[in-house]
């Protein structure tokens, strides 16, 4: 019982929200869905009913940012407002609203799959890719000929919504550890076009009012697009991060005595299935060769890293930091809906790592952002508590000092009537008490973020702010 998340647990998010709710998924069966299904307020409050016992009884961190009497009003009043018939993208909507007052990065909702699939199959989305910066929902990359919005235009009504609006009704449903908001903007910044169609539909067109570049106010009408049709325009895959590539990867720059490591996953299925690597491996190559080369500086970059299980981040801390560690310090496991709901649990990542003989102690730099998160968020936590390597990009998504995990066993549940899924997690994690959890990530000594015009030309800003630290001596 060894890990975080176990088996597929990142698919069940991002990964899920990426993966699932992005790429087809493959059934052998023909797919029978009818979206204008709408069920009866008895049928949505006995889903509503599932939902919050599931919750009540196996979301290890469903008190820690609110309390119970908040959670109980939150969860009465939705209960009570059941009144009409709704579809189950509706009912999706209403209930997914919890997620930000729970506040857990770990609580997981999402459509049945096969309700993903029949829209990826089917239906139009957003024939753009957006990024919220500076307050301001902005075109990155055009899916569409229609050439009418240009990237880097700033969209500032979809469909009659004000666009800040449309975020905010986004961001609300997004998980995150506490009050962080790095992760919640990551996710939505990599799957606007699918969150934007769980709650305001597929429309077949989008009347969209913008500003140009030049600063002028327009509106046009723009078709929507299937992926398929996205995909064929760009030539290419909607979602290039996605594609084969591997999770450890390591280069060494000769000319200034740098190593560099980008370590994309701690999840061991990531590494069977799409890296086709072996983890332990490929990281114990990594340092022989971080040796070999005489390396002065390394940059480590975990970036976009979700996380994954224990061993994995524990593995590499063991080949970096100076001194024996905890991974994380204790687990508590939910035990019933009661008043002490949380018994203290044995895991692996709680024991006394050693040091590896041939550990890289030369000056480090980490690179981080909002997609640091889960395990990966643990390992950068642990080394900014041994003060091991300059932190470099923008606060982490996954909380520093405690969060949850499932360790043992799967618990997804699907609700009866709308099969909408949900999997809040039963365990909480504490990463070590001598942290103070402020609901926030670990943050940076160096805070380093994209301009747009960086997003667009694919500059890495923050790479490059490593470069000039160390042409410089820093």
């Amino acid at each position: 019982m060894n890990i975080l998340l176990k088996k597929e647990r990142f698919k069940k998010h991002l990964l899920l929200v990426g993966l699932l709710l992005i790429f087809s998924v493959s059934f052998s069966q023909k797919i029978s869905y009818n979206p204008n299904i709408k069920y009866t307020p008895d049928q949505l409050k006995e889903d509503f009913q599932v939902f919050r016992y599931k919750l009540e009884n196996n979301l290890a961190n469903l008190y820690l940012y609110n309390t119970e009497q908040r959670i109980d009003f939150v969860f009465d009043s939705l209960y009570q407002n059941i009144n009409k018939p709704m579809t189950d993208m509706e009912f999706y909507a209403y209930i997914s609203q919890t997620i930000s007052i729970i506040k857990d990065g770990h609580n997981f909702l999402y459509p049945d799959p096969v309700v993903t699939h029949y829209y990826n199959q089917r239906s139009k989305f957003i024939p753009y890719h957006l990024t919220w910066i500076n307050d301001k929902l902005m075109v990155d990359k055009q899916c569409t000929p229609d050439s009418s919005v240009i990237i880097g235009s700033e969209i500032l009504e979809i469909n009659g919504l004000d666009s800040k609006y449309i975020f905010n009704e986004l961001l609300r449903r997004q998980v995150r550890d506490g009050y962080n908001e790095t992760y919640p903007i990551w996710i939505l910044n990599h799957y606007f076009r699918e969150y934007y169609s769980y709650i305001f539909g597929h429309p077949e067109t989008f009347n969209i009012k913008y500003k140009t570049t030049n600063g002028e106010i327009k509106t046009v009408v723009v078709d929507g697009l299937t992926k398929e049709n996205m995909v064929c325009y760009l030539g290419s895959s909607l979602y290039p991060d996605l594609k084969k590539e591997k999770g450890v990867e390591y280069q060494f720059d000769e000319s200034i005595k740098t190593g560099f490591l980008k370590v994309k996953s701690f999840d061991r299925s990531m590494y069977r299935k799409k890296f086709h690597q072996q983890y332990q491996s490929e990281i114990r190559k990594a340092f022989y060769e971080v040796k070999r080369d005489n390396v002065e500086t390394l940059v480590l970059d975990l970036r976009n890293n979700q996380g994954g299980n224990f061993e994995y981040g524990q593995f590499l801390l063991s080949y970096i930091l100076r001194e024996p560690f905890q991974l994380i310090e204790q687990t508590k496991a939910v035990k019933g809906y009661n008043q002490n709901r949380l018994k203290k649990g044995i895991c692996y990542g709680t024991k006394l790592t050693k040091i590896k003989r041939n550990a890289y102690h030369g000056k480090l730099y980490v690179l981080i952002n909002g997609g640091c998160f889960s395990n990966c968020g643990i390992v950068v936590s642990d080394l900014s508590f041994y003060n091991r390597g300059i932190l470099i990009g923008e606060e982490t998504g996954g909380n520093k000092a405690i969060l949850s995990g499932n360790i043992g066993f799967e618990s997804v549940t699907v609700l009866p009537n709308t099969s909408i899924h949900c999997d809040p997690v039963n365990h909480q994690i504490l990463v070590n008490s001598k942290i103070e959890n402020n609901g926030h990530g670990t943050m940076p000594n160096y805070l380093i973020t994209p301009t747009l015009a960086d997003i667009i030309n694919k500059n890495d800003v923050v790479k490059n702010f490593v470069y000039k630290m160390i042409l410089e001596g820093n």
